[in-house]
């Protein structure tokens, strides 16, 4: 298993209410990172926000510049909380989706344009 694979597995799994199986996982990549020779993982989280918290951790350090994060973060509902704490400003909810092409609601009228980007 590859080190940048892992994280991905764990949190499909851990959202799917396969909790069990993520640790699993986890327990897994951490034997093949001692195998390997590589940096031991974190210890193994007991809460499911702790698991959350690691696995995003793990995540932006193995994708850093490959434009997960913001997703990520998005995706786990923590971006405005990311955005008040590291970089102290407020988010509203129309800074949290984007533009929806305008070559798309051309071809769809049903589609409106997202809050914010009339």
């Amino acid at each position: 298993m590859r080190r940048g694979s892992w994280p991905a597995a764990c949190q499909a799994s851990h959202w799917s209410g396969k909790a069990e199986w993520s640790f699993t996982v986890w327990i897994a990549a951490a034997a093949c990172c001692r195998r390997a020779g590589l940096a031991a993982l974190p210890t193994t989280p007991t809460t499911k926000d702790a698991f959350v918290d690691v696995l995003l951790q793990e995540r932006a350090l193995e994708l850093c510049a490959e434009g997960h994060r913001w997703y990520d973060l998005l995706r786990t509902g923590r971006q405005k909380q990311r955005q008040q704490t590291v970089y102290n400003r407020t988010v509203t909810d129309q800074y949290l989706r984007l533009p929806i092409p305008q070559s798309e609601i051309l071809l769809n009228a049903n589609l409106t344009q997202n809050p914010g980007y009339n």
